[in-house]
């Protein structure tokens, strides 16, 4: 039987992180179907898109949300683009636009010749369709449109306007027809194969948004798109959080004296709070971000071996260097 929705457990940060128990997906489905255990109802699914945009790690994927429909969207930045479910436009591959969030608004403004571009939202059957649609759609608006007011770029906009958009019409060459032909084709035989297997494809967001919004980093005061890293005075330093975050959003600098130095990369930062779990000493926390670019978030000065007396970089919540962990161990097996 097609499961129209499905999480990819390979993908999913509860099942490659033991101490992770995410479960945004399950939040927001307006249906309730999906359970403690992340498993789906497709019962109950309505396919509305809200736990892909919610997913930190892509890893909830939607055989009706593919890729190729997704870098279509970028494939003619000259263009206008009309973000449309299938109940406004038979032609959209779209069954709903819960998928949407402000980050995928930013890519495809940014895309734009001379790096801007009309983006329009057709939400005008929103509201009496699923439920939780329309106020997602306004909350994701609104968040990407605060930023794109301060970058100068256009807004995004939805409402009645939709309407009145006609996209530029473009003298198609022979090539380009057969080019697109063959597209299609190619597109439909991949369509048949995934209904076959019943395996859904990740959605890849967030490739395109470092692909074409990460090019125009300004810092911003006041936005809620972007998290930062916050590390309070009981880091001591054992750098668990780069370690673990999975988006490479934070680094450290070690100079090799007694303090390192730990920077934060918001625009790669998906909110996932791996690095919040993990750090032992609960030193982390995520707050909104007023600089976008990669910035040192803390400077975290080293401890002293409780046995030893050196400085030392401790490894999750140790209290010795390496050096006397050894010498104790081998005092115990003697």
């Amino acid at each position: 039987m097609s499961a129209p929705i499905q999480i990819n457990r390979e993908l999913c940060l509860n099942d490659n992180y033991k101490k992770m128990q995410c479960d945004l997906c399950r939040k927001i489905c307006p249906n309730g179907c999906i359970n403690e255990e992340l498993a789906i109802n497709n019962k109950c699914c309505t396919e509305c898109g809200l736990c892909l945009a919610v997913c930190p790690s892509e890893a909830v994927m939607g055989e009706n949300f593919t890729p190729h429909a997704l870098s279509k969207l970028f494939a003619d930045p000259s263009t206008p683009v009309v973000l449309s479910c299938r109940r406004q436009d038979a032609e959209s591959p779209w069954p709903c636009l819960g998928f949407i969030d402000a980050r995928l608004l930013l890519a495809l403004t940014a895309c734009g010749t001379g790096g801007e571009r009309r983006v329009y939202v057709d939400d005008r059957a929103c509201e009496d369709c699923k439920k939780g649609i329309q106020a997602h759609l306004q909350k994701a608006l609104s968040q990407a449109n605060a930023l794109l007011a301060a970058y100068g770029m256009p807004p995004v906009q939805a409402g009645a306007v939709v309407a009145h958009v006609k996209p530029k019409a473009k003298p198609i060459s022979r090539r380009a027809f057969f080019s697109e032909l063959f597209g299609a084709t190619v597109e439909a035989v991949r369509q048949a194969a995934i209904a076959g297997s019943v395996c859904a494809e990740r959605l890849p967001r967030q490739e395109m948004f470092h692909k074409y919004m990460t090019r125009k980093v300004i810092d911003i005061p006041s936005q809620q798109v972007f998290r930062s890293l916050t590390v309070s005075d009981a880091c001591h330093g054992c750098g668990s959080c780069a370690k673990f975050c999975p988006n490479k959003a934070i680094t450290i600098q070690d100079e090799g004296g007694a303090a390192i130095d730990i920077y934060h990369d918001p625009m790669a930062c998906t909110s996932c709070s791996v690095c919040l779990v993990h750090c032992p000493q609960q030193a982390l926390s995520l707050t909104w971000a007023n600089k976008l670019a990669k910035h040192k978030v803390a400077t975290a000065f080293l401890p002293r071996c409780t046995a030893c007396g050196q400085i030392y970089q401790p490894i999750g919540s140790q209290t010795m260097c390496l050096e006397c962990m050894l010498k104790k161990r081998n005092q115990v097996l003697w």
